[in-house]
């Protein structure tokens, strides 16, 4: 810029001239700045183990989805800006949907769980946490969605496994303390589990008590314990059952 031919005169110029240079420059950081965080964006989208989707509550219209939600609905991209939730769901699904986003424009944010029907018939579960977000002035519903139906499954198997584990427990109990004969179950480190009704009568415990201890802890003579300890290194080194008899004061004698 430095030239004989520049007045005085010439400053505000080159001033105006300097100032539009560094906003220019500035705008295409800018620019460069938001292309690099859209890129990102893009990448995050379009990776994403969960389906995320971008909802206009007004239209009843998907803007937008990644591949996961894609594969999620079973349907592709040339269905996105056509397909409205009333077109999947039954009246009564499609009434959830509309009371969990009509809460999510109330609220800001929600999380909820709603049913999908799949196209074959199958009804799978999922997961949504939804937001609010401003896009051209205008509220749009984000939503990132995880189908947890597999954990839901389990989650039932389980419950279903736990009170069939119950009932068995129950029925064995109600054996053990009908039998005649006197039993004891230990865990592999010696700690009792059960203890029959008579032994726990003559010993005055309580079932909860003895469970989770050993006999030193319940301080049973060292003499039965001892045996004890040997027999059950005995089946653990063996596998075999081991049978024994012994001496136990009674109060009418030794037995």
């Amino acid at each position: 810029m430095a030239s004989d031919a520049l007045r005085i005169d010439d400053a505000a110029a080159i001033a105006a001239f300097a100032s539009h240079l560094s906003i220019a420059l500035e705008n295409a950081r800018l620019f460069q700045a938001v292309q690099r965080a859209e890129l990102q964006y893009r990448r995050l989208f379009e990776m994403a183990n969960d389906g995320i989707f971008l909802f206009d509550q007004h239209t009843r219209q998907l803007i937008e989805v990644n591949p996961k939600m894609l594969s999620l609905m079973s349907i592709t991209d040339e269905d996105v800006g056509s397909i409205r939730p009333s077109s999947w769901a039954t009246p009564e699904i499609y009434q959830l949907y509309v009371k969990h986003l009509s809460l999510t424009l109330e609220k800001g944010n929600h999380f909820f769980e709603v049913p999908f029907i799949e196209p074959q018939g199958d009804v799978r579960h999922w997961q949504i946490s939804a937001s609010v977000i401003q896009l051209e002035g205008s509220p749009i519903i984000y939503g990132l969605v995880r189908d947890v139906t597999e954990a839901r499954r389990a989650e039932k198997e389980l419950r279903q496994l736990s009170s069939e584990l119950t009932q068995q427990t129950r029925l064995l109990e109600a054996i053990l303390a009908a039998t005649p004969d006197n039993f004891l179950v230990f865990d592999l480190n010696g700690r009792f589990l059960f203890m029959s009704n008579e032994l726990l009568e003559f010993f005055n415990f309580s079932a909860d008590f003895i469970v989770g201890k050993t006999w030193q802890e319940l301080q049973l003579p060292a003499e039965i314990g001892e045996l004890h300890d040997q027999d059950r290194a005995s089946v653990l080194q063996t596998g075999k059952p081991v049978s024994r008899e012994f001496q136990y004061p009674m109060p009418e004698g030794m037995r």
